[in-house]
């Protein structure tokens, strides 16, 4: 199977093509191609209707490169997949009309892809791990604890009752006037970390308390976050205090994260892999930390380039969806969808 993947539902435009060969080694990425849309950046966040028209612009040029430099022709494609969901329902459209056109012009069959199904299967592109496992979602749009027995088989076992912590992330680099503003800078400002300031920022950040089991919550630490730097303006200039907040702020979400995810495990069966994907996947702390905290689990991640959105993880979910049901044929009539559970 050689799968064409477009990926429209945010502010990311791609497109990949993945090859499966048939004895179910790990895929092979025979072309990839991201890019951000940098323009959002002075709204202090993705505004849609400016996201879909980028798509507009940037998905057919894309396209074109993929044709005038790709060794893969269109005669090798033997499925296309975009994503028709969850997300910005203009920007899913973009994509995946664009990618419906494709089809019916090629004659090749096209599978609608769930963006979050993406995610958690993303981890399957460079590493050999056989279903079931456990997946740990952590985006700008998500966080969610997932069991994954199948494409057409996955159970939410925690989810966060508010803001996901990609967001909280990406808002309190935000308050601290780090550039670009997101929650990779948090990252990079806390490796500056001196501890100089342990006192200042002890117990500040207290883990919430739910009556909900298994339920996470980032809202606090956000809120926390904003009254801190209020409290004390002078962090925007003073760099050690800012990275000893920085360290002290990512410690107590991931801490939240982790102390969930030993919650949501403990009583699964025949489980011994975690794979941690999403945009926030990326961070190096959240990746040792879950080592350090669960040891007695295989804990994945997919290289940085396939943990935000990307057209390889929606090419290789495609591939796993057909190979998920018997006879596939074709899902032109499928419609984009703004919200769409993994449950479905």
């Amino acid at each position: 199977m050689i799968c064409l993947g477009i990926e429209t539902s945010c502010d990311e435009t791609s497109i990949a093509v993945i090859e499966r060969k048939t004895d179910l080694s790990l895929p092979i990425i025979l072309y990839h191609k991201i890019f951000t849309q940098d323009e959002h950046i002075k709204f202090g966040g993705v505004v849609p209707e400016v996201a879909s028209r980028g798509h507009l612009q940037i998905l057919p040029a894309m396209f074109q490169d993929f044709i005038d430099n790709s060794k893969v022709k269109m005669k090798d494609i033997s499925h296309i997949a975009t994503t028709t969901g969850p997300g910005l329902i203009g920007c899913l459209t973009v994509g995946s009309q664009f990618g419906k056109g494709l089809a019916l012009a090629n004659d090749i069959p096209f599978i609608s892809v769930n963006h979050i199904k993406a995610h958690i299967l993303s981890v399957k592109i460079n590493n050999k791990i056989d279903f079931p496992y456990v997946a740990i979602l952590t985006s700008g749009g998500h966080c969610q604890i997932i069991l994954v027995n199948g494409y057409n088989d996955m159970t939410i076992l925690s989810a966060t009752a508010d803001d996901s912590a990609g967001e909280v992330l990406d808002k309190v680099a935000r308050m601290l006037n780090l550039s670009p503003p997101n929650g990779a800078t948090i990252e990079e400002c806390a490796d500056e970390f001196t501890t100089s300031n342990e006192k200042l920022l002890e117990n500040l950040f207290k883990q919430p308390k739910f009556k909900i089991e298994n339920t996470m919550s980032f809202s606090g630490f956000k809120s926390k976050a904003r009254q801190f730097i209020n409290q004390h303006p002078n962090i925007l200039k003073d760099d050690k205090l800012k990275s000893d907040f920085c360290k002290t702020f990512q410690v107590a979400v991931f801490k939240h994260i982790i102390e969930t995810t030993s919650n949501s495990i403990v009583k699964l069966d025949g489980i011994d892999t975690i794979a941690i994907v999403g945009g926030v996947a990326k961070n190096k702390l959240l990746l040792t930390s879950l080592k350090n905290k669960i040891p007695n689990y295989n804990i994945v991640a997919p290289p940085p380039n396939l943990c935000t959105d990307n057209g390889a993880m929606i090419a290789f979910a495609g591939i796993e969806k057909v190979c998920s049901v018997d006879n596939f044929d074709t899902e032109l009539c499928a419609t984009s969808r703004s919200n769409w559970s993994v449950e479905e």
